[in-house]
């Protein structure tokens, strides 16, 4: 099977209405017929992806009978490609569009998201996908047909080896090339959900809304956070020293070289400890419920391995760990971490759970399992145990989940967390300058204060992880986020030279209600007081880009004179008006496949304006 050809090196832009930029690519198409093509769709469906179609086939144009089978084969590669890049947490969220499709030369145009640097990383999805296809291509079409009559089974050696090519070949090296992160990919998907525009920067950092309603992001870190109180909280003794300095709850700790140093800190704190590294994140290194001086060792062994030369010995504060996330000085949701767990079905027995979840797991892409349960002696349930319908069984203790080893579970408590707790977690992110923050707290029961059952602080975070399951939008985050002031400024379009005299009074209508709001063409940006604004920015696309960056911009008027963001795309999604200037079918659909136009307005130009 031939190998995609990109369509466009022009940077990535909006068209057809989708959440994210796009690129063209043009993908070729294997000699199939029409059976063999459903059975390869199916393939992918069911067994390399693990939310199928993600929504109907999208097209531009309606598709013959003869041209629909490639065009579903087509957008199975497509979605599996999407599949692969969120595998290597790469955040993108729009699932494209199936541009065309010409069965006599045997090749489909797409329009693919594109988040700026991940352009060649999406090529070479594509390229990956169509190959890992390649030896179910070459299968008999019998065999595929027996094969998808017995759930795939019997080609389950051949998946898993595609599976693990595909890990090795194409997830693997893109994730070390990247270095995005999982929670990188549920922000995003939570800013778009809550319909607020997200556009790339460089690796890691983003700009979420336009102009003054806009700010820069990078993880679930915000402009407003202070570096030096991320520095600072980071730094596990510096931190506890800050909350305590302040009166807030923080657990006492020392510092170890070796274990002679350890046990003496034991002395003074007393059994159970935690040991764990001065500064590293996400819980790497960390071992608690230490009771004993053989258990002290292998801690600090675990600690040492890192590199590190110092541990933490740390007192032990009764209680699961809930993680408050606090943004501009609110709680955004309260959640508890707990160890993995199983549900009952009356049934089964815990053992025989934990092994059919085990054997689930195993199927599915490598890129989107989660960790093993534990099992035999690193499981605290008892494995005859018939757990009743419904009930929810621990497989590790609360107080010491194994979360690197095993992964967690997440109960969100955000209806039931005290008030005072909550002042709690807004105090310690105003302690330390962040904007945005993660507080780990310590506590039996997040519903009593925190003074009244000896919970403690036991991290303050600077960018804290924000992963839903699969990287999806969160719905703790939609609705803060549609309630806050990033979001959208109002875009006002007008189409055609003969426009630019009503586009200007539009202008100044704006300026008058006191708006900071610029006129933009392909030739000249005007700034709110009438002058030209000098720019390096050329070109109509390039300068309302300009203005999406700049805080100032409140309001935002174009003139496309020569249907310039028809021919390069629109460095927006949504416009609020469109105006056209003269009723023209085609001119319009083309502006609609474009982007989402709130309200379209097709005038005749008149000696006064508009008509």
């Amino acid at each position: 099977m031939e190998q995609p050809n990109k369509g466009n090196t022009a940077p990535p832009h909006y068209r057809f209405g989708c959440q994210q930029p796009v690129q063209f690519l043009d993908l070729p198409l294997p000699v199939l017929s029409s059976p063999q093509s459903q059975l390869l769709v199916a393939l992918i469906q069911q067994r390399f992806l693990t939310q199928p179609w993600r929504g109907p086939l999208c097209t531009l144009v309606p598709l013959s009978g003869e041209q629909t089978p490639s065009a579903e084969l087509a957008w199975s590669l497509a979605q599996l490609a999407e599949e692969l890049l969120h595998g290597a947490y790469l955040p993108i969220i729009e699932r494209g569009v199936v541009v065309a499709v010409d069965t006599k030369a045997r090749r489909c145009q797409l329009a693919l998201a594109d988040i700026g640097q991940g352009s060649e990383s999406l090529r070479k999805a594509l390229r990956a996908a169509i190959a890992a296809l390649e030896p179910f291509i070459a299968l008999p079409p019998q065999s595929l047909q027996t094969a998808a009559a017995n759930h795939w089974q019997p080609l389950e050696p051949l998946i898993q080896q595609q599976y693990r090519w595909l890990m090795g070949k194409f997830v693997e090296p893109c994730r070390a090339a990247h270095q995005h992160a999982l929670s990188e990919r549920t922000i995003i998907a939570s800013y778009l959900a809550a319909n607020i525009p997200v556009r790339q920067v460089s690796a890691g950092v983003w700009r979420a809304g336009w102009g003054a309603r806009s700010q820069l992001i990078s993880g679930s870190a915000v402009v407003a956070d202070s570096f030096v109180g991320g520095r600072l909280a980071q730094d596990k003794i510096a931190c506890a020293t800050r909350l305590r300095g302040a009166g807030l709850p923080a657990p006492d700790h020392w510092l170890a070289t070796d274990l002679l140093a350890a046990e003496e800190a034991v002395q003074r704190l007393g059994w159970p400890v935690v040991v764990k590294p001065r500064a590293r994140d996400r819980r790497e290194g960390v071992t608690v419920g230490i009771a004993n001086r053989e258990q002290l060792e292998q801690a600090l062994q675990r600690v040492f391995a890192l590199g590190d030369s110092v541990a933490l010995v740390e007192q032990q504060i009764a209680g699961t760990c809930h993680r408050l996330y606090v943004r501009d000085g609110e709680l955004m949701y309260a959640a508890k971490r707990l160890p993995r767990t199983v549900s009952g079905d009356g049934v089964r027995t815990v053992a025989e759970l934990v092994a059919q979840a085990s054997r689930e797991n195993s199927r599915l892409p490598p890129w989107r399992a989660r960790k093993p349960l534990p099992q035999g002696d690193d499981c605290c349930a008892a494995g005859d145990a018939v757990p009743s319908l419904g009930e929810r069984v621990l497989l590790r203790p609360e107080s010491d989940p194994r979360e690197e080893q095993y992964g967690a579970e997440i109960d969100n408590l955000s209806k039931v967390i005290h008030p005072d707790n909550v002042r709690l977690a807004c105090a310690a992110a105003a302690l330390f300058g962040l904007s945005s923050a993660g507080i780990d707290l310590m506590s039996e029961d997040i519903s009593v204060p925190w003074h009244r059952n000896g919970a403690a602080i036991n991290e303050v975070n600077y960018s804290p992880n924000m992963a839903a399951p699969g990287g999806a939008a969160a719905s703790y985050l939609i609705a803060p986020l549609k309630a806050g002031s990033i979001g959208r400024i109002a875009i006002y379009g007008f189409a055609g030279a003969v426009l630019a005299a009503a586009a200007k009074r539009r202008w100044q209508q704006l300026c008058q209600r006191g708006l900071r709001a610029y006129l933009v063409s392909g030739e000249q940006t005007l700034a709110p007081s009438g002058e030209p604004l000098a720019a390096t920015a050329q070109g109509l696309a390039a300068r309302c880009e300009a203005l999406l960056n700049d805080c100032e911009v409140e309001s935002l008027v174009f003139v496309d004179t020569g249907s310039a963001l028809l021919a390069s795309g629109a460095p927006f999604d949504a416009i609020d008006e469109l105006h056209l200037a003269v009723p023209d079918g085609a001119i319009l659909q083309r502006w609609q496949r474009l982007l989402i136009c709130k309200r379209i307005y097709q005038h005749l130009p008149t000696p006064g304006g508009l008509d």
